[in-house]
């Protein structure tokens, strides 16, 4: 009977005592913060094992979703620290260096690079930036964005569909095959590729490899996608303002040439802008520049004759009807020359040959 007994608690304690503990133990753990915490008990259908299955699934539930937000804050800190390195880049390529820095840095992920898109007959992509790892090292990578296996990777991938590739894991990942020993030699086991696009087309891409699998979930894709957007908006900005440069150091060289050959010319130059009406009918022109001839002819300094005007200045313009001459050039744009008599107290000479040619609206 003694026995009997102490069989019957021995049971007790085994069946319901211990893992009503462990339980408890497991909850005490969760709720101190443990999100790892469990129960480790079999889920079945007795009470026991339901309040087993109960704190095990919410406990992965909670978890789960404290590793989106965590992986969420991630990437937008990514995007805030992105748009800042945008505002304080001077350069293309400065951009793209605090670019990858800011990803590697602000977002904690292993590495960031930037390729862009060759058209060379192998499709080739060329890296032009990267953080975490030295761009020599990854040159030898052997990227394209063709239908080889080297291009079936993310980063081919994204440049040639236009949308974000997603490898979150690396290990298994077929299309990674090529680049996994590089993948284990620098400790990153997933990837992102997000497309770089200017316009139409797609000139390259932004690419993210974190240290842990599954690390770009559908939201993180989400965030980093914009931070991709506003690099190429930064590559497009700066490219603009270098093109800019050149138009008006072009327009520039092309003004000061003109300047000196007006100059120097034997010939009178006159440049005019016409004045329009609020119907667009031109009803006089003002002078814009004169050249050093010009002055003599008009025996007048060329700050005087700047912002006269055409018929004001030499009313013959009108009466002998060269202001409708001049007037048809700006409609037509087609050029006039001919030769002429002139007796007027304002033009010393009294033969003249004149040629008239539209710049810009007349």
């Amino acid at each position: 009977f003694i026995g009997t007994i102490g069989l019957l608690v021995w049971g007790g304690n085994r069946l319901v005592l211990r893992p009503l503990l462990i339980l408890s133990r497991a909850a005490a753990r969760f709720k101190a913060g443990d999100l790892a915490a469990r129960t480790g008990l079999p889920h079945g259908d007795d009470e026991v094992g339901g309040l087993a299955r109960t704190l095990d699934e919410t406990a992965a539930a909670i978890e789960a979703r404290e590793r989106k937000l965590v992986s969420a804050n991630r990437a937008l800190r990514v995007l805030s620290a992105g748009n800042r390195a945008m505002l304080r880049s001077k350069g293309e390529h400065e951009l793209l260096d605090d670019m990858c820095r800011v990803v590697v840095q602000a977002g904690d992920y292993r590495i960031a690079w930037v390729g862009y898109v060759e058209d060379d007959p192998g499709r080739s992509v060329r890296i032009v930036a990267a953080w975490g790892v030295t761009k020599n090292s990854l040159e030898d990578l052997r990227i394209t964005w063709d239908e080889t296996e080297s291009g079936r990777g993310p980063t081919g991938a994204a440049i040639r569909r236009g949308v974000a590739i997603v490898s979150n894991d690396i290990a298994t990942d077929p299309d990674y095959a090529p680049w996994r020993e590089l993948a284990r030699r620098h400790g990153f086991a997933s990837a992102l590729a997000l497309p770089l696009r200017l316009d139409d087309s797609v000139i390259g891409a932004l690419c993210v490899c974190a240290a842990e699998p599954d690390a770009f979930d559908e939201g993180v894709v989400e965030i980093l996608s914009e931070t991709a957007d506003d690099l190429a908006f930064g590559i497009a900005t700066q490219r603009a303002k270098v093109e800019h440069g050149r138009t008006r150091a072009a327009l520039q060289t092309a003004e000061e040439r003109f300047r000196a050959a007006a100059e120097a010319g034997l010939d009178a130059l006159f440049i005019l802008a016409s004045v329009r009406d609020e119907r667009g009918d031109i009803l006089d022109f003002t002078f814009t520049d004169i050249n050093p001839r010009a002055e003599q002819m008009v025996g007048m300094a060329r700050g005087q004759v700047i912002g006269q005007k055409l018929c004001e200045l030499i009313p013959i313009n009108r009466s002998g009807g060269f202001f409708d001459k001049y007037a048809a050039v700006v409609a037509t744009g087609t050029p006039l020359e001919e030769e002429f008599s002139i007796d007027t107290p304002e033009i010393k000479a009294k033969w003249l040959r004149h040629q008239v040619v539209r710049v810009g609206d007349g």
